[in-house]
């Protein structure tokens, strides 16, 4: 599916470590996009970030300028690696591409795992019974392997 532009905001999480959170070279470059087109709040103990654009995943491409490499950043591995256990932070994606996508994406982090509900994702206005039932079941084998 090509790009579109839509929104990913998560919910506010607390890390184990401040000092290390924002000293991790890819919070560095979360933060620095999320800035750039949104937001990455601190709100005492918590986070949160967002933004609006080109971007219909939780992975983000960091391209090195100076040697000319991509570097992929899964923003739910990340958090993983410093959220609080027992927090979870909520990840939604939502968007269009000339108002003909239908859907978005969740994502739940926990120190555990990362739970993704990858929602319909459709050219039509329809959807059957049957892609509801895969969603589900896939949803359900990922809660229980995190928990």
């Amino acid at each position: 599916m090509a790009d579109f532009y839509g929104c990913l905001e998560s919910t506010s999480f607390r890390v184990k470590d401040r000092a290390a959170f924002l000293a991790d070279p890819d919070v560095v470059y979360i933060a620095s996009h999320a800035k750039a087109e949104g937001f990455f709040d601190e709100d005492g103990e918590t986070f949160s970030f967002g933004w609006y654009g080109q971007y219909p995943s939780t992975i983000l491409t960091n391209y090195d300028t100076d040697t000319g490499e991509e570097n992929a950043v899964s923003i739910g591995d990340v958090i993983q690696r410093h959220i609080f256990p027992g927090e979870v932070c909520q990840i939604g994606i939502s968007g269009n591409e000339k108002l003909r996508y239908i859907g978005g994406d969740i994502q739940w982090v926990t120190s555990k795992g990362v739970v993704s509900f990858n929602g319909v994702t459709e050219w039509s206005d329809r959807t059957s019974e049957t892609k509801l039932r895969e969603f589900a079941d896939d949803f359900v084998k990922q809660v229980r392997a995190v928990l």
